[in-house]
């Protein structure tokens, strides 16, 4: 309780740098917003014409496996542009991320401990490098596996997608271990922490997210235009405790 005081504390003296972390983190969110759809919108579309083309390409190939739908006239093209999209969804979300969230965690140091930009930049940029091809790295596993569920799911219509599932459980738990390290501005930080704190912090992680759901959809019912406001400014001042306190409880 102690340190939950002196952060709501620290954040309350200093309002300027409360607006600052809430512009870069709604600056973030549109961004992303902006870049996920225009890219989110052209993938559904190849994935849509992926799946078409399915039945052709299994008609056309000798023996039907995996990797003969995937090298088949009818379908290897649209994989190859799946792919290009995919990586340029990768590098955008990157750059936002680093320059948007690099200068909200940047406020957040300077709330606990003034930090210059110089000192906090360079490890911040190697964490999120990192972390960011980790993630990268087990997003683009779990497309392939729902690429490869959607040609399975044609062949067996009672498939279940497991792996799937489980590169989501990594995917969170991936997430979880990168925001300790932009918190510590290690890259395995989360490795050098007491297992009492790291347990705190994870359960800050999920009140946080699961207000910012809730007490909406409970608020939804009487003004979704209120619940809307109301999850936008929780998210935001949300975040910027989060990150406050991490830093503080890691420091």
């Amino acid at each position: 309780m102690k340190i939950i005081k002196q952060t709501i504390k620290l954040i309350r003296k200093h309002p300027v740098f409360l607006i600052l972390s809430f512009v870069f983190d709604f600056l973030f969110f549109f961004f992303l917003g902006f870049f996920i759809g225009l890219i989110k919108n052209r993938l559904n579309e190849l994935v849509t014409i992926l799946a078409s083309s399915i039945p052709t390409a299994i008609e056309s190939i000798d023996v039907v496996s995996i990797s003969g739908l995937l090298s088949s006239a009818d379908i290897k093209p649209f994989i190859s542009k799946l792919l290009i999209f995919i990586v340029v969804f990768y590098i955008l979300i990157f750059f936002v991320f680093v320059v948007f969230q690099g200068l909200a965690w940047w406020v957040a140091n300077i709330i606990v401990k003034q930090k210059s930009f110089r000192k906090f930049f360079i490890p911040f940029f190697k964490c999120s490098l990192i972390w960011g091809i980790i993630l990268c790295l087990l997003h683009f596993a779990n497309l392939i596996v729902d690429l490869r569920f959607i040609i399975v799911k044609v062949m067996r219509p009672e498939a279940f997608n497991l792996l799937g599932s489980i590169f989501d459980v990594l995917f969170v738990i991936a997430a979880v271990l990168a925001f300790f390290s932009l918190a510590s501005l290690k890259v395995f930080g989360f490795f050098k922490i007491k297992l009492k704190k790291s347990l705190i912090i994870i359960l800050f992680l999920f009140v946080v997210f699961a207000l910012a759901q809730g007490v909406p959809w409970l608020i939804a019912k009487l003004s979704p235009l209120i619940a809307l406001i109301f999850s936008f400014l929780l998210y935001l001042s949300g975040f910027l405790f989060l990150r406050v306190y991490a830093i503080k409880t890691l420091k």
